[in-house]
Formats: structure tokens, C-alpha cells, sequence
């Protein structure tokens, strides 16, 4: 059916709005797919949908991928000494033709006695077939650090790896290559063919000629070896420049190359230089006519048959010569945990059908529009808005490849392997059916794992007939919350799709920009077509309104809610704005103040004026609180007091003045006392303010102002409180030392922040269905799993990430770290280590619960708020204002940006 004149009219205009609020009109679109779309699976053959002034076909049955997952799984190590494995990590694969080489780490749960080495008992990669089997290995002594892989004619495994040249080892400096069968065994001498004169070499990449030899691209290092591996030409580019692989489409060799702007130091620039032989064979390169800054928000594959590339939405391939992307099929037509894509390798085994090319590399100074964002109608069950039966897909238009200017060269760079091109395979009804296969790596409790998983084209979708709730977000595809969404969706029984929009690229080497992506988000959902669900961090300070949310605790206390008590309601309850949630917690991360109870006096509400007094009291010999900056204390301080200080639902101000008074006061003595005569070199009159110090939020933990503390050099310090073996640092002094709050003008409370939140969207049609996704990822087993993947580096059974909401998996997470007695690290001190006994275990993690079930206060990094009230104390610091004024001039700044 056609949908109504004024819906159409509302589609185009949504679609028109979000083009120009999406990123500038002179750069290429960030998210290069033409499939994405908001839509609703519908049960009906097929709808006729209005789509910026066209009409499309939607057909009702979309194509499902389905995906098989085996863990590459290394021969069991069994310890001559009986020790027990204390972690196995089997991560950074790589396809290597018909093989996959990954790296394997082995740690057992202590070190041989008597010796130096570490408990690192087994290093080595590991060669798998491409089902998974295990078939060898490279040891360890043998194949160097940082290697980079490829076949040769003859379909031998050819390695290149840094070793050291030192007689002590200490600088991986020098490049090998050796060649091996596709087995592991040596089929030569490993050759010493580099030695770097900056003690280091980042990594290797390779290809193979056959008229050629071997290249090897190694950091800023361009190394052109003859049949007998000896080196013809060598390269070296300036320090900042920083090879990044090597692509092949249809014979021709290109190399990626990351520079930093001349005019930006925190993005990259990402070139390609087309790869040739001059007449006298020797390697010549040039860079092409293509602006290949898109690249730099995809993660961009190499295989036999060609470039393939994803998004955080899509899969496709790459055409370079003519700078165009093709759809292969969305993340969301399968059911794999899309967090595996952050650091993966692709193999395509057979190509299907591809979308309509997208120009995503523009010749240079050829601009191309951006696409707008998807759009979507609201669908039946919404009474506040106009209603429609299902959304349809906006697909983005494609433009037209400009003429390909071709490098120049004489001689092109092929290769042949002994594996067979194996794409573009038709099935029996002759149909092309795409199927590809990925490498990832996943972080566990007890290490890393390798997952391999084959995806194909099933023969029917099995969430035909489900309703979909969408989720979106900013940087959402590589977080925990994908196992969840993964595994929900892999429960079929459900009546409900989840389908996933990330509105960020994958980001380059540097610092990455989010506004454009928080401006393309921001676009569409204050036009109310957006996700159901929105997930995001705290730094989204804009969504924190009833415009956008709706209000969970009437779900939370319905009879399909949640029993609080078996939550840290308490962390529920600091997200609130005039009671009411607008976005619910999925974790949070705690911050006290470990301290002196004597010091305390038997206190546990202490205020700005209680530290003064101390500080007054002692003079300034002796620490108060301990901690690396001024501006640590300061950013503490006004972090946890913006909760209270703004009301960000409502855009209203109200500052204690008094307490804010008392806050500068407190942190200038404490400046004084540490001799910081110019606080954080905040502000000069010469210089004026300098916002940068103000960007990022302090993230303190315990073991750096312990010491102090244990020494009693300190009454206090700033720490974290994020896992059991954070909490028992109070115990290194056993009776002496007690977890306080941060001072501020709503009470001495810890401070929390979410590095993940939810939130149903107001406009929402399916609100109900919403809340039941959301309360799927609050239950146990969700919690859990999800932590798990937040448990910090491999092996570190610490859990400094993020702490569950739901108090089971709190407790089951922290029960499972803490299997043997807990060592707390001290500094510069006798003992170096505190050890808390496993039987003290089960009392101090009832006294972690009881802690964070008290009442708890938000943690905002609001860099507009924190750089005027940094602005305003540098004054009263340089003696341009006294307090009074200071203080005033803060609630004037703020109020400038909220109650306008």
C-alpha cells in the first residue's frame, strides 16, 4: 500500500535534516553502506514504501546468514612441576592461504622456583586449518615477535619477525625471514636481512612476486628482497609514517601508508601508493588519485580473491580502481556477536550478490555528498504519532565513479598461490550465495580465545515473523553488550529480532572525532525515527530529557519489571532526574576515598570542612590526601558535584555556594601544601585559560596513594572501587582503614559513572517489547557473560572494569577472582605486597555489597561545565578575583549554557 502524502512529506524532510546535520558536504559519507535501514519484518509478501520521494520494494522475507563457531583450541600443556594453567591465550590470528596462525601464551598460577624467568611457560603460533583442526606450530625460539606471514609460489608459509641482535636481548631490532611448510617445519635457514638503528622494529607485513620475491613492509621500512632473499632496495620514511598493508586487486599492489595531518596531529591521513617494477626491476611506488580517507573508519581485509572491507553495519567489497564499495550483506542478517569484528581477520570463500556500488574514494579534490542517515515511520501501537504497518530500508544513492586516473607504471606486481580462487561459486539453483569466514579474538576470565566462524547463506530466516527492536548507538559493536544481543537473539522461541545501528566508523590509528557521529545520532532521533533502544555513555549529557526517554521506573516497578533488591538500586537511583530514569545503568565504575579512621575521628560523612580542619591541623609536613595532582583532587571534586549542581532533564542551575566555596578553599590548601604554585598551569594573565587539562576525567586507583597510606604518610587517597580486590586494600592495615565518600554539597557519598547505559526512546512503538530486551540485559547470566569480557588485560582476574548491576553476577564475578589468596601491591615499601587470606573472602564481600547498596552520586565529565569552573578558580588563584567572586562567576558561566 502507499503511504499518506504528508508521511512522505515527513520522510523526505527527516532525511533532508539528517544530511545536514550529519558531517560536512565535503567529505565522504562515514559509514559507507547502501542497507541499512530501520525496518520491521512484516509477515505480508511485500510492502510498497515511499523513500525520498521514490518508491521502493521491500520484500518481507530478508536473506539470513547463519554462523558456526569453533574455538581454535591448542594440544592441553601438561607441566613436568604439576602446576595448574593459570590462564591460555590463543589470540591475533591470521589467514595465511589455506592456514590460520595464531599466537599462544601459556601461564601457569606461579613461577619455577629459583629461576628468572617469568611464568610465561609456553609462546608459541599455532597452525590451524581452515575447519578449525590444529596442525602445527612455530616455536617460539624460532619464530621471533611481531611477525607477518604470507605464501610463496610454491605455497610454502613464508615469516618474516623481529629479533634481537643485542647479546642481552633487550631490543627486538633486527628483521629475519625463514620459510616453513604449511605445518610449521622448516624448509630453511631463518636470514638476518635488517638491523634498525632505533632499537625496535613495530611489525612485519609481506607479499610475494613471482617475478619479484619477497616485500616486507615493517614499520616506516620498505624492504624489496631477490629470489635469494637478499635485500635489492630499502626504503626508510620518516618516523611518523607508518606502513599499514599491503592490498592486491587484479594484479596490482597497493600500500597503505598512515601520516599524521600537517594540520591535525590527533587524526591520521591515510594514502595509497600503487606498487610497480621500474625497467630495471627494481620497486617503485607512487601515490594514486584516490582520497582514501574513508578507509580509515573500516576495517579493511586482504584476501586471494580480492579487498573486502566492514563497516560497523556492513560487509562488502572494495573496489579501489574505480573507489567504490559494495554491500555483501548487513551484520544485522546474522546472529554472531558483532564485538568479534573489532580485531578480526576475513576470508571470503565464495562471493554472492553485491548491492549497487557506493563511491566512497573520490579522485583528490573531487568531493561527493555525505548520504543521509536512514530513515523510519513510526509503526502501529504509537497513538501520540501518526502510525504505518512497516518501516521501510533507505538505501543511500549511489554516485557515479569519476574517470580513475591509473598509476603510472611499467611492470605489475603478481602473485600465485597454490590455493584455488574459490569465489563466486553458484550453488545448485545458480544462484551466487555469499560465505566467509573470521578470525576474532575474545577476552575471557581465564585469557583469550581465537573464535573461528563460518558464515552462509541459510536456506530460510528464522526470526521470520518476529517483531524487531532496533538499538543504537555510538561505538556500541565492540562492547560486551553484543554477547547479549547475540545470545538473545539466537534464542528463536522469542518474538522479538534485535537489530543493531551503530552510528560510529571503526576510527583510525589516532584520536578519533565523535562529533559527526553524535551529530548524525542526535539528527535522527530528535526527529523520532531513530532506535527503540539507545544505548550510551555519560558523556551523552543531551539525552538525559522526557523529549527523548521515556521514564523506566514505571517499568522497573510493573509486573514485568525487576525486584530491586536483587540490583544496586542505589546506582538506579543516582541516574535519576526529579526521580525519574530516563537511562538505566548496565554497569557502573566506583570511586571513594580509602582512609584513616583515626583521622576521621569516627566520621563517615565528611565534608570540605572536616578536610580544611585537617589540613589547618597539621600544618603542611604531613598529607591529608594523596594523590598525583592538584587537578586530580579538583576534577574529583567537581566531576561528582555536576549531578547536583545541573539538571540536565530540565536545563537548570543551582549551585551551593557555600560548598563551592569550601571546595576551592580545600584544594588551594592542599596545592600550597604540595608546593603546586601554579595549579595544573591553569591559567596566566599572559597566557590566558587553557581548557585541555579539563578533557579528560581523573581515573584514580588504590594502589597508587596505598603506599602512602600503609606508611603513614597519608590520612586519605583517591581510589577506585571496582572489583573485591580493590575493596580489600582497606584491609593492609588491618582495623585501621575504613572506604569514605567524596565530599560535596548533596553529602559524602562514593561517586559512579556508566560507561554503559540504556534508554527506551519516547517515540517508540514498541516500547513494551524495548523493556524486555533491556530487562534481558539486567538479568544474571547477561551480566556475567558480558563482565567477563570487561575483566581488563588477559588473565587479570582483578575485574577493574566495570561492576554488574545485578548483585549474583556481582558476586559470582568476584567469588571466580579471587580463587587463591589476594596480594595487595604496595611501592616503595617493606613489604612490597599485602596478602589477604582466602577465609576473610566471603566477610569483606558482604561489606563491598553493603557499601554499594548506600546511596551513590553520579560522576559527570562535562568538559563545558569542568573548563568553566577550572577558568573561574585560576582567577581566584592568581588573585584576579577573591572566592566570593570566583564563586559567583562559576553559576554565571554554567547557567550560560543551560538556562539560555
Amino acid at each position: 500500500m502507499f503511504r499518506q502524502n504528508r508521511l512522505q512529506l515527513k520522510i523526505l524532510s527527516l532525511a533532508t535534516a539528517a544530511t545536514l546535520l550529519s558531517g560536512c558536504a565535503h567529505r565522504a559519507p562515514t559509514e559507507p553502506t547502501t542497507t541499512t535501514a530501520f525496518q520491521k519484518l512484516t509477515a505480508e509478501p511485500t510492502e510498497t514504501v515511499v523513500t525520498k520521494g521514490t518508491e521502493e520494494t521491500i520484500l518481507a522475507a530478508e536473506p539470513f546468514y547463519y554462523s558456526e563457531d569453533i574455538i581454535l583450541t591448542p594440544p592441553e600443556v601438561k607441566d613436568p612441576q604439576g602446576r595448574k594453567v593459570y590462564s591460555a591465550l590463543c589470540q591475533n590470528p591470521k589467514f595465511v592461504g589455506d592456514r590460520i596462525i595464531t599466537e599462544v601464551y601459556i601461564t601457569f598460577e606461579e613461577a619455577l622456583p629459583d629461576t628468572d624467568e617469568s611464568d610465561i611457560t609456553d609462546y608459541y603460533w599455532a597452525i590451524f586449518d581452515l575447519n578449525g583442526q590444529y596442525v602445527g606450530r612455530f616455536q617460539k625460539e624460532t619464530i621471533g615477535v611481531r611477525p607477518g606471514f604470507t605464501l610463496d609460489e610454491q605455497g610454502n608459509i613464508v615469516a618474516a619477525f623481529a629479533k634481537s641482535s643485542d647479546p642481552d636481548g633487550s631490543n627486538m631490532d633486527s628483521l629475519f625471514i625463514q620459510k616453513f611448510d604449511r605445518s610449521g617445519a622448516p624448509i630453511s635457514e631463518e636470514k638476518k636481512i635488517y638491523t634498525s638503528g632505533n632499537g625496535g622494529l613495530p611489525y612485519s607485513e609481506l607479499i610475494c612476486s613471482d617475478a619479484l620475491g619477497t616485500v616486507i613492509a615493517c614499520g616506516n621500512v620498505l624492504i624489496q628482497l631477490d629470489k635469494n632473499d637478499e635485500i635489492l632496495c630499502r626504503e626508510e620514511f620518516d618516523n611518523s609514517t607508518l606502513f599499514a598493508g599491503f592490498l592486491k586487486e587484479n594484479g596490482q599492489y597497493y600500500l597503505q601508508i598512515l601520516s599524521p595531518r600537517l594540520t591535525d596531529e590527533e587524526t591520521g591521513y591515510l594514502s595509497l601508493e600503487a606498487l610497480s617494477l621500474d625497467s630495471d626491476g627494481f620497486l617503485q611506488h607512487k601515490e594514486i588519485d584516490r582520497n582514501a580517507e574513508t578507509l580509515l573508519g573500516m576495517r579493511v581485509y586482504q584476501t586471494e580473491s580480492g579487498v573486502y572491507s566492514a563497516t560497523r553495519n556492513a560487509f562488502g567489497k572494495l573496489n579501489i580502481a574505480d573507489g567504490t564499495f559494495s554491500t555483501m550483506f548487513d551484520w544485522n542478517q546474522t546472529d554472531i556477536d558483532r564485538s568479534y569484528l573489532f580485531e578480526s581477520q576475513v576470508k571470503v570463500l565464495t562471493e554472492g550478490e553485491l548491492s549497487e556500488p557506493l563511491l566512497i574514494l573520490p579522485d583528490n579534490g573531487v568531493t561527493i555528498d555525505p548520504q543521509p542517515m536512514p530513515s523510519v515511520e513510526p509503526s502501529v501501537g504509537q497513538p501520540e504519532q501518526e502510525t504505518s504497518d512497516t518501516d521501510g530500508n533507505s538505501k543511500g544513492t549511489p554516485v557515479s565513479a569519476p574517470d580513475v586516473t591509473e598509476p603510472e607504471s611499467s611492470t605489475s606486481m603478481e602473485t600465485t598461490t597454490s590455493e584455488p580462487d574459490t569465489t563466486s561459486v553458484e550453488d545448485p539453483s545458480g544462484e551466487r550465495k555469499t560465505s566467509i569466514l573470521i578470525a576474532s579474538t575474545s577476552y575471557t576470565l581465564m585469557g583469550a580465545e581465537t573464535h573461528l566462524m563460518k558464515v552462509e547463506m541459510a536456506d530460510e530466516n528464522p526470526h521470520a515473523g518476529q517483531d524487531v527492536v532496533w538499538v543504537g548507538g555510538i561505538e556500541i559493536t565492540d562492547t560486551p553488550l553484543m554477547k547479549s544481543i547475540s545470545s538473545y537473539n539466537k534464542d528463536t522461541s522469542k518474538d522479538i529480532w534485535i537489530k543493531v545501528y551503530d552510528y560510529s566508523a571503526f576510527g583510525a590509528l589516532y584520536a578519533v572525532d565523535k562529533s559527526r557521529s553524535q551529530e548524525a545520532m542526535m539528527a535522527q532521533i530528535n526527529s523520532g525515527v531513530g532506535p527503540d533502544i539507545i544505548i550510551g555513555s555519560d558523556k551523552m549529557l543531551s539525552l538525559d530529557n522526557s523529549r527523548i526517554f521515556t521514564n523506566l521506573n514505571g517499568y522497573i516497578d510493573s509486573p514485568s519489571g525487576i525486584n530491586r533488591e536483587e540490583y544496586f538500586d542505589s546506582a538506579f537511583r543516582a541516574y535519576e532526574s526529579e526521580g525519574k530514569l530516563y537511562r538505566i545503568p548496565l554497569g557502573f565504575q566506583a570511586y571513594a576515598m580509602l582512609g584513616s579512621n583515626e583521622a576521621a575521628n569516627g566520621r563517615t560523612d565528611l565534608d570540605y570542612t572536616d578536610y580544611i580542619g585537617m589540613r589547618l591541623s597539621k600544618g603542611t609536613d604531613a598529607q591529608i590526601i594523596s594523590y598525583g595532582y592538584s587537578d586530580e583532587l579538583f576534577n574529583m571534586f567537581v566531576e561528582g558535584e555536576l549531578s547536583t549542581w545541573i539538571d540536565y532533564a530540565n536545563n537548570k542551575v543551582q549551585i551551593n555556594k557555600s560548598s563551592l566555596e569550601n571546595m576551592f578553599s580545600l584544594v588551594k590548601l592542599e596545592a600550597e601544601a604540595r608546593h603546586e604554585e601554579d595549579i595544573f598551569a591553569l591559567y596566566s594573565s599572559e597566557n590566558g585559560f587553557n581548557p585541555h587539562h579539563a578533557m579528560y576525567p581523573a581515573e584514580p586507583f588504590p594502589f597508587e596513594g596505598a603506599t602512602d597510606l600503609y606508611n603513614h604518610e597519608a590520612a586519605f587517597c583517591l581510589a577506585s572501587v571496582n572489583s573485591l580486590s580493590e575493596f580489600m586494600y582497606k584491609e593492609m592495615i588491618p582495623g585501621q582503614l575504613s572506604w569514605y565518600g567524596y565530599p560535596g554539597s548533596a553529602g559524602c557519598t562514593p561517586i559512579i559513572t556508566a560507561p554503559i547505559s540504556a534508554g527506551i526512546t519516547s517515540y517508540s512503538t514498541q516500547k513494551d517489547k524495548a523493556w524486555e530486551v533491556i530487562k534481558y540485559m539486567l538479568s544474571e547470566d547477561m551480566q556475567y557473560s558480558s563482565n567477563i569480557d570487561s575483566a581488563g588485560l588477559p588473565g587479570d582476574r582483578s575485574l577493574r572494569d566495570t561492576i554488574p548491576v545485578n548483585i549474583e553476577a556481582f558476586r559470582k564475578l568476584n567469588k571466580e577472582s579471587t580463587e587463591k589468596n589476594v596480594q595487595l601491591n604496595m611501592v616503595a615499601s617493606d613489604p612490597e605486597v599485602v596478602v589477604i587470606q582466602m577465609d576473610q573472602v566471603d566477610k569483606i564481600l558482604d561489606e563491598y555489597e553493603e557499601f554499594l547498596k548506600k546511596p551513590l552520586r553520579r560522576q559527570i565529565c562535562d568538559n563545558r561545565a569542568i573548563s568553566a569552573v577550572r577558568m573561574c578558580f585560576g582567577k581566584f588563584l592568581s588573585g584576579e578575583s577573591d572566592i566570593s567572586e570566583a564563586v559567583d562567576s562559576v553559576e554565571k558561566e554554567i547557567r550560560s549554557f543551560y538556562e539560555q
